[in-house]
């Protein structure tokens, strides 16, 4: 059940169109739209990988709810980017890829940044070894998911 989940996820963002390829407003609608179907895809693949009782589901997902829509407002820089990024494709200068690069950079800082300042919360709502597992689940999440944008943007010129 949790490779069906995944899979869909992912085949999800493997149709898309890439981002350069699209015209802004499209873009714009796409992005919203895959963000949204990932959000709903990931909560439940994280559901079906973590192994909560009871009570430590009671002290999870109220904690895994806030961890997500901090990791959110990180997430909507690199979308911003990503956006900017196709959006000047034809004619990328010097100026929009330095914010692209730093804005992809500073995110990824950022996310790190967030799971080490959440961990202890997570920790005393499921212990040591689930949260372990929960912060896997995330990275291969993560990377499905980076791996799938990345194929959909082309290289800069």
């Amino acid at each position: 059940m949790r490779v069906l989940v995944l899979m869909s996820a992912l085949a999800t963002l493997s149709f898309a169109t890439p981002l350069a390829a699209q015209q802004p407003t499209s873009v714009d609608k796409e992005i919203k739209l895959t963000r949204d179907e990932i959000r709903r895809d990931r909560q439940a693949i994280v559901k079906a990988g973590m192994p909560l009782d009871a009570t430590e589901s009671a002290k999870f997902w109220p904690i895994y709810s806030e961890y997500k829509a901090e990791q959110e407002k990180i997430g909507d820089r690199s979308w911003k980017a990503l956006t900017g990024f196709a959006n000047n494709y034809e004619g990328l200068g010097d100026a929009t890829s330095k914010t692209v690069l730093d804005d992809w950079l500073g995110a990824r800082e950022d996310q790190a940044k967030l799971a080490k300042k959440w961990r202890g919360k997570f920790v005393k709502a499921s212990g040591e070894k689930k949260t372990l597992r929960f912060y896997q689940i995330e990275a291969k999440l993560d990377q499905a998911i980076q791996g799938e944008i990345i194929q959909a943007i082309p290289l800069a010129r």
